[in-house]
């Protein structure tokens, strides 16, 4: 299986001058926690990162590790990298999340190839509303998943799914949204990570450096 890893966004909300996944954690930048991880679990890597970030990388390149430019938009950022790749089913995974469970990574890939699409996720333990027009509607919050990646897909119909998204203009916020636009009756596999979190803000990142400290 070969994986991609997409670290092509900006991670503006940190409040850094540089890509988020290049802060350091102990020494490490946030994005080579998972490339170290995957290295040893899959055949190709290939980096997703924006052509100003490319000297970040240039280290971390060998015989199994490239890297591609992103698009526009998350979903064709993936493409650029599917296209590298050609295992039947390709792992997916965002840059900015360094804390995955390595015994649910293996069972997640391990048992991707039952399924359409597979990915780690957590279900929500808040209370839960969802509004509209000035109404409040209380959610069930067993019944609520919050997604995360690694998601691993068929890459038959992860093409697929591209291309109808280019021709409907619909752009997803992931890769099951993209594959559920083209299959509502998506087989799939869902598996509970609840370390796994992405930074996204200056507090995610400052609550990263303390679990890599007291781990």
């Amino acid at each position: 299986m070969d994986a991609i890893i997409v670290m092509a966004g900006k991670g503006s909300r940190v409040g850094a001058n540089i890509n988020k996944v290049f802060l350091k954690i102990e020494d490490e930048p946030i994005f080579s926690y998972s490339l170290k991880l995957l290295e040893n679990l899959v055949d190709k890597i290939v980096l997703v990162i924006r052509k100003e970030d490319e000297h970040y990388i240039l280290p971390y390149l060998n015989e199994k590790v490239e890297f591609v430019y992103g698009g526009n938009e998350r979903y064709l950022s993936v493409y650029n990298g599917l296209i590298r790749t050609s295992s039947d089913y390709v792992l997916i995974h965002d840059g900015a999340r360094p804390f995955v469970n390595i015994d649910s990574l293996k069972k997640l890939i391990n048992e991707a190839f039952n399924y359409d699409a597979s990915m780690l996720m957590k279900y929500e333990t808040s209370t839960t509303y969802y509004e509209k027009n000035g109404k409040l509607e209380l959610l069930d919050r067993k019944n609520i998943i919050l997604a995360s990646t690694p998601q691993i897909v068929n890459r038959k119909l992860y093409q697929a799914a591209v291309e109808l998204a280019k021709k409907d203009g619909f752009i997803p916020t992931d890769d099951f949204s993209l594959l559920l636009h083209l299959k509502g009756d998506l087989k799939y596999n869902l598996i509970e990570d609840n370390s796994n979190f992405k930074i996204t803000t200056a507090l995610d990142y400052e609550l990263a450096r303390l679990v890599k400290k007291n781990a």
